[in-house]
């Protein structure tokens, strides 16, 4: 089946699925099923007839508790180009994976690897605004927090200039909540802008941010008087 995937060979991977429909699921050591297999060797038309042939949208990997959708939010291409396919997402969401799944908060898991927090709108958010709209499109809860972080925040670390205007202007989020809900204090907004946004003066970066605490300024938001956290 592995090699039926990486080949693409439609034909093959549907004579195999129905010969054995339970290799579907079966799951590497690593946690990894077929569909998800297909995400890491970025082969779309395998994934897309494994879809079709009754893959299932919302499997989950038993080590990572990732669904398949969290998965499929993340980069593709290589370190030395880095590039957005946004069609895994969206092919799961019109199949019926749940956008609200998630992990709630951090643990290790029983091979003693440390697994974050995360969900598929958490993991878009410092991606690619594309997918977050998709996401939000299929009903994904842009306001849940996890592991007491908005996604939202996951934008302004990540400096998403284009996904922060899309959550200001379009989703319209309370500006004023807290960005982050800890045990002892809360993090907002402002303590996020001035944390990861440490640009140089002259830089598109630094005109970037100046515009944007100028906009949330206007909106109410105390850069001047804020006691900040980090």
């Amino acid at each position: 089946m592995a090699q039926a995937v990486s080949n693409e060979d439609l034909s093959k991977i549907e004579k195999i699925v129905k010969q054995n429909p339970k290799l579907l699921n079966v799951i590497s050591a690593s946690g990894f099923n077929v569909l998800m297999l297909c995400l890491y060797i970025e082969k779309f038309a395998s994934f897309k007839r494994l879809i079709e042939l009754g893959a299932n949208s919302n499997s989950i990997n038993p080590y990572t508790k990732h669904s398949v959708l969290i998965e499929a939010c993340k980069p593709f291409g290589t370190s030395l180009e880095w590039r957005t396919d946004n069609r895994y997402a969206e092919l799961l969401l019109m199949k019926g994976a749940d956008p609200n799944y998630a992990v709630e908060q951090d643990f290790t898991n029983e091979q003693r690897v440390n697994i974050s927090a995360t969900s598929p709108i958490f993991r878009a958010s410092r991606l690619d605004l594309g997918l977050v709209k998709t996401l939000v499109r299929f009903g994904a809860d842009y306001e849940k927090r996890i592991g007491g972080t908005k996604p939202f925040a996951q934008a302004v670390t990540f400096k998403k200039f284009a996904i922060i205007n899309y959550y200001i202007d379009s989703l319209k989020i309370d500006l004023k909540a807290p960005l982050t809900i800890g045990t002892s204090d809360s993090l907002f907004v402002q303590d996020y802008i001035d944390k990861f946004m440490a640009y140089q003066g002259g830089t598109e970066g630094y005109e970037l941010k100046q515009k944007l605490i100028k906009r949330l300024t206007a909106k109410g938001i105390d850069f001047k008087n804020h006691k900040y956290k980090l």
